[in-house]
């Protein structure tokens, strides 16, 4: 119930302020359909032109919600028509979420190491060639000491999208 509407109304900025954070916190519930439907709401394209939209999302990248359909989160990014720049936060501190051992453990999805690591990898590397004035510099560095740990913890689709860089 509950979830239901909160989710409905959070795309709206006259409502978002007071839903999101509901949300939020169902994002942890201990019940997985009201996890799942408050997820959703995390999951909109409307939610990206939200204010304080990123702030919204880099809590929701802690949730418990996240780790169980996160990739859901990438693959809106990834069909994000603009700069990634104002979700750089995001997409980094989901990374660094993904390296988390409690992570792994969470998650129920045969297939989510796959998922994260083709649609994360290439998020990177796409907000990594928009970073380009100085004032994103410590950003852009970020992103490659990113790059390197995916390498080394072989993120496998990291490689190959490295190479169609070239």
């Amino acid at each position: 119930g509950v979830a239901k509407v909160a989710a409905h109304f959070a795309k709206d900025e006259r409502y978002s302020a007071k839903c999101l954070p509901v949300l939020q916190e169902m994002c942890n519930d201990s019940k997985e359909a009201i996890r799942e439907i408050a997820a959703g709401a995390f999951y909109s394209g409307e939610i990206l032109n939200l204010p304080n939209a990123s702030l919204y999302l880099e809590r929701f990248v802690e949730s418990r919600a996240f780790i169980e359909s996160g990739w859901r989160l990438f693959d809106l990014l990834q069909n994000f028509g603009r700069e990634l720049a104002p979700f750089a936060n995001i997409i980094l501190a989901a990374y660094r979420r993904a390296l988390r051992p409690e992570s792994h453990d969470m998650s129920a999805s045969k297939n989510w190491r796959w998922l994260w690591d083709a649609n994360l990898s290439s998020l990177i590397l796409r907000l990594y060639e928009q970073l380009n004035s100085p004032s994103e510099l410590s950003t852009r560095n970020e992103c490659l000491d990113v790059i390197d740990d995916m390498l080394f913890h072989h993120f496998d689709p990291v490689v190959s999208q490295l190479r169609e860089l070239d």
